[in-house]
């Protein structure tokens, strides 16, 4: 390798003639979020695993878990699914599986959800992590408080299925003034089928 005419020299060299040198890769829908995997993402040439889809709801404690150091950077989502788990006591432990999956929380518990959401972006949460395949979800969060007067961004994941419509309505929704998103979208239903 030269710069400006002149041979680089390093401790050791590595001919990497007929492979592929690439930058560490930044996966951000990480569900492994423990040492081994993260050994695994690092063999895999993995140098960051987020977790933003579903993320948590202590923010604090999952950084605690991880305080001696890992292999790989990593990071986490205020994940509203977790939070909304917590507010509505949901016995699930991965993803709701009563009151917060089939129960309509109350103006109570939505601005507790809100708080919590608040509280977890301040603790260091990268974003509002949100798996949401419903657009009153979606707007619900798209509109929230949280996201605007903090300025975070929203990860989401939508299994896009009415196909083009919901596809639609989530990027309308990710082109909100002072909104970011990083969306992690399965789009393969969307694309057209060929033989």
């Amino acid at each position: 390798m030269r710069h400006h005419d002149q041979a680089l020299q390093g401790r050791d060299t590595v001919d990497a003639r007929g492979l592929v040198v690439a930058p560490g890769f930044i996966d951000l829908h990480a569900h492994g979020q423990t040492p081994e995997t993260y050994r695994f993402y690092a063999l895999d040439g993995v140098t960051t695993a987020l977790e933003l889809e579903v993320g948590t709801s202590d923010v604090d404690a999952w950084y605690r878990e991880r305080s001696a150091g890992e292999r790989v950077n990593y990071g986490v989502s205020i994940g509203h699914i977790k939070v909304r788990m917590a507010v509505m006591h949901d016995s699930g432990t991965w993803m709701p599986v009563s009151d917060g999956a089939y129960r309509a929380a109350s103006p109570a518990q939505i601005d507790e959800i809100a708080k919590r959401i608040e509280i977890g972006l301040r603790e260091g949460a990268v974003d509002i992590g949100a798996g949401f395949r419903t657009r009153r979800r979606q707007r619900a969060l798209s509109c929230s408080p949280c996201s605007v007067s903090l300025q975070k961004p929203r990860h989401q994941y939508t299994c896009t299925s009415p196909r083009r419509r919901r596809l639609k309505e989530a990027l309308a929704l990710a082109a909100k003034p002072a909104l970011q998103c990083t969306w992690c979208t399965s789009i393969a239903p969307v694309l057209p089928r060929r033989p």
